[in-house]
Formats: structure tokens, C-alpha cells, sequence
């Protein structure tokens, strides 16, 4: 029997038990129900697919920004950069977290928490619209989680922003959408 007729066939069974459906054999019903729509299933062809294993050919996902190895310790002040701007900057020793306008070069960021300095080298740009007051920022940033939420400037409207692997910097606000 070729399989058109098949489901014909069992879909007009299917037709004709619906008309004698009550409540005292709703369960007898419901099982040859399923047992049709089972016979139906098993006789569909089936497929194998060729070609290479899309689970293996997925690019992990990373946890953080990729950030090259620290400088050596026994020598930072040739390994910093300078910096100047607005700057996003998280201390490595506590966590503690501060955006600031720099109008010197730093290369160093000491922590009004701990006391502890974080030398500055490879940040990553910031670049966002806020969605409030429309104003423009970009700052550096050495924060290494994919996203965060951050404060603007102008208005303290909180800003969502994800790291963008494509550009190596992060956006957020309208430039985010």
C-alpha cells in the first residue's frame, strides 16, 4: 500500500472516531488515536543527514573579553600605556568600579576603595548613545565580562553594554540595537 493511501485511510478513520467520542470512551478513543497517528509516523520515510556534525563546528562562545597576558610585574612602567579621556575602570585587586574624565595621561589607576593600583594597558573602547539624553560617549575601559551596565555621564540613565568580538569594543544604548 503506498503511503498516501495509508494516511487517507487512517485519516478518515480518524474522521469517523470523532463523531463517536463520549466520555465513557474518550480512553478507548484516545488510544486509537494514537496508535493511528503512530502508524502514520513509522511510515514516514526517514532521513539521515550528511554532511559534518553542526554540533562540532560551533565556536565556543567566550566567557570574557579576550585580553592578552599581563606584563610581567617586575617592570610595568614599560609595559602601561597612557591614557587619557574618559575612562571605565575596574581595580583589580577589590572590583570596585570608576568612570572619570583623565586629563592627564594615566597609565595606572589607584583604587579609592582599597588603595590598590592597577597598572592600564590594552583597554578596550566603550562607545554608546544614551537613550535619555541622546548624548554621545566613548571611553576606555579595562573590564573584561561580555556585558555590564554602566551610568551616563550626562544624565545617570543606566546603560546597558555588550562586548562586540567583531570591533573589540563594547557599545551600548542605541548604538546596541
Amino acid at each position: 500500500m503506498k503511503l498516501e493511501v495509508k494516511i487517507k485511510n487512517n485519516v478518515e478513520t480518524l474522521v469517523d472516531l470523532k463523531t463517536v467520542i463520549t466520555e465513557s470512551n474518550f480512553d478507548a478513543v484516545l488510544d486509537a488515536v494514537n496508535m493511528l497517528t503512530g502508524e502514520i509516523y513509522n511510515s514516514l520515510p526517514t532521513y539521515k543527514f550528511v554532511g559534518p556534525d553542526p554540533v562540532e563546528d560551533l565556536t565556543p562562545i567566550p566567557e570574557s573579553v579576550p585580553v592578552p597576558d599581563e606584563p610581567d610585574d617586575s617592570d610595568d612602567s614599560d609595559d602601561c600605556q597612557t591614557y587619557t579621556g574618559f575612562v571605565h575602570l575596574k581595580c583589580k585587586h577589590c572590583g570596585a568600579v570608576k568612570s572619570f574624565c583623565s586629563r592627564e595621561g594615566i597609565s595606572e589607576f589607584r583604587c579609592k576603595e582599597c588603595g590598590g593600583d592597577t597598572p592600564l594597558y590594552h583597554l578596550v573602547k566603550i562607545e554608546y548613545t544614551c537613550p535619555e539624553c541622546g548624548r554621545k560617549h566613548w571611553y576606555w575601559t579595562n573590564e573584561t565580562a561580555l556585558d555590564f551596565v554602566m551610568q551616563c555621564f550626562d544624565c545617570g540613565t543606566d546603560i546597558p553594554v555588550t562586548y562586540s568580538e567583531e570591533t573589540n569594543s563594547y557599545v551600548g544604548g542605541t548604538e546596541n540595537v
